[in-house]
C-alpha cells in the first residue's frame, strides 16, 4: 500500500510541475518549488507535497522568474555565439 501511494504522489507531483511549467517563462519557478516539495518530503514523507509546492512557488516565484530569465539570456548568447 505504501507503495501506491509514494508512486501517485510523485506521479501528481510531476503533474503539477507539467501543468505550472507549460508557459515556459514559469519553467524555472516551478523546477525550483518541485525540488523544494522533494526535500521537504524527504524529511517528513507524511506531509502533502502540494503545501511545499505551492508555498515554494508563491514565495520565490519573482525570484526564480528573474533567475530563469537570466539563465536563457545566457544560453541564448552561447548558441549565438
Amino acid at each position: 500500500y505504501w507503495w501506491l501511494n509514494r508512486a501517485s504522489s510523485y506521479l501528481l507531483l510531476g503533474g503539477l510541475w507539467l501543468l505550472c511549467s507549460f508557459p515556459i517563462v514559469t519553467l524555472f519557478p516551478a523546477s525550483a518549488a518541485m525540488h523544494a516539495a522533494f526535500r521537504a518530503w524527504q524529511d517528513n514523507p507524511d506531509d502533502a507535497f502540494y503545501v511545499h509546492f505551492f508555498a515554494r512557488l508563491r514565495g520565490f516565484f519573482w525570484q526564480d522568474f528573474w533567475l530563469g530569465l537570466l539563465w536563457l539570456l545566457f544560453a541564448g548568447l552561447l548558441v549565438m555565439n
